[in-house]
């Protein structure tokens, strides 16, 4: 048997470094464990829009190199012969692009952004700091709880459809909830949006920042951060099963087939992982297993690499989505699960604004957990070559990214305290990966709490 530890992290990424990193701070003796043969290669997304800034301040990730190249990039609602709406942080601006598209709706996206990012702002309790929502819905005002019982039954696709008339406006805020994990069609998906708005980057409510070099330049601090605090991280280390006596958790075992003891062991991987490849047979009860076996449609990133001097109308410093229209999303979700690949996928484009050669990031949406990843390269190039004449061309390489491998959107989630989506039935094992947050996000929020947790449990373990 290998050295013993306090607290085991399974698998990296931003979930497991802070996990790892904040177990470590607070004095337990913690070991990452990551399967990979290094830490941080390609993570692929350029973006991020839910960061934790608890994280942020509590590492002190600034200190460790975290950067921003873009604190907010503005959203562009590209159409194939249409009016293109670009919708940003400044009011004045926002107006005049969309009174292109129409002009009530360029009077009322003001006061509709208002109202949901008060509405987010006072639901913080939940989603920050991980109190079940309940709490939060009584400090609310009547008009808020009303609109918050709105959203909570009404899909994405409904709600921006009253707010607005214009089909490019509404089609390219709809990506939010998509990008979230939920189909904008779907009753309760409008609680994506507000989720969303309820975030915060560099200080900005609602931000979608770049950071530089990536969401590598991320790991990189996150990695330093994890060092400073003590934190031991292994990589080339697969770990096969967890291993349990008497319902706790008593360490894992890898593939090697050694073991490393722990009583406490917390896994970025996503619940069914976990619970179905890790744990011995017959400690969750089948029906857990059975729901948790569903397929989930989402979102693959493509990551092209372009010539410095391309330059063919994708702007850099905008999200730009191209969907003609809500029925886009509809359309292509309908041909996914026919077993088909969608014509017409939405498409979220974000185009580096580095010097030097381009990086152009495309999430995908919808996509099977099995798919022909030629076809859906194929299918995504001669869609943004309509809008980007050369573009198929100039390409030098191409990466394509699984979409994550999570659970299904769900309403009751997103109402759920932090405890409801981190714990296990077996004592000592806490989810602190994409099933333990709200929505499909990279935020490492749900890991802060993780680590709360777990540091709580070991403290009263310490005092018996």
């Amino acid at each position: 048997m290998s050295e013993s530890f306090d607290a085991l992290v399974v698998g990296g990424g931003v979930e497991g470094l802070v996990a790892v990193s904040l177990l470590a701070k607070a004095g337990l003796r913690a070991q990452l464990l990551e399967r990979s043969a290094i830490l941080f290669g390609h993570a692929g997304t350029a973006t991020l829009n839910a960061l934790d800034p608890v994280i942020v301040k509590e590492l002190r990730l600034a200190r460790h190199g975290l950067k921003f190249a873009v604190r907010d990039l503005s959203l562009t609602a590209l159409r194939h012969g249409g009016v293109t709406a670009v919708v940003g942080r400044d009011r004045h601006a926002t107006a005049r692009s969309l009174a292109a598209l129409s002009q009530p709706d360029a009077l009322a996206y003001a006061g509709f952004r208002r109202e949901l990012f008060a509405l987010a702002r006072a639901l913080r309790l939940c989603w920050w700091d991980g109190r079940p929502m309940a709490e939060a819905l009584v400090r609310l005002k009547p008009r808020q709880r009303a609109l918050f019982s709105r959203l909570s039954m009404t899909s994405a696709a409904s709600f921006l459809a009253a707010a607005f008339e214009s089909d490019a406006l509404r089609a390219a805020l709809a990506f939010t909830a998509a990008d979230c994990g939920a189909a904008p069609t779907e009753a309760g998906s409008a609680l994506a949006l507000l989720w969303a708005a309820s975030q915060e980057m560099s200080g900005l409510q609602g931000a979608v920042a770049i950071p530089q070099g990536g969401v590598v330049g991320l790991l990189r601090a996150l990695s330093e951060a994890a060092q400073k605090s003590g934190a031991a991280l292994r990589t080339g280390a697969t770990v096969s099963r967890l291993t349990v006596t008497g319902g706790a958790v008593t360490g894992v075992e890898l593939s090697t087939g050694e073991t490393v003891a722990a009583p406490l062991v917390l896994t970025a991987l996503t619940r069914r992982r976990t619970l179905i490849d890790m744990l011995p047979a017959g400690e969750i009860g089948l029906g857990a297993a059975r729901a948790m076996a569903r397929p989930v449609e989402g979102a693959a990133t493509l990551v092209f690499q372009l010539p410095a001097a391309f330059d063919a109308g994708l702007a850099a410093a905008t999200r730009i989505v191209i969907a003609e229209r809500l029925e886009t999303y509809e359309v292509a979700l309908a041909a996914l699960r026919l077993g088909q690949m969608p014509r017409e996928p939405v498409l979220e484009l974000v185009m580096s604004a580095l010097d030097g050669p381009r990086t152009l990031t495309v999430r995908a949406w919808p996509v099977a957990p099995s798919y022909d990843r030629n076809a859906l390269v194929r299918t995504v190039t001669a869609m943004i070559e309509r809008h980007a004449t050369g573009f198929t061309q100039a390409i030098t390489n191409t990466d394509v990214l699984e979409p994550p491998d999570g659970e299904p959107f769900s309403v009751a989630r997103l109402l759920a305290g932090a405890a409801a989506r981190i714990e296990t039935k077996v004592g000592g094992l806490f989810l602190c990966g994409i099933d333990a947050e709200p929505v499909h996000a990279l935020s490492g929020r749900a890991a802060r709490q993780a680590a709360a947790l777990a540091i709580a449990r070991y403290r009263r373990a310490g005092a018996k």
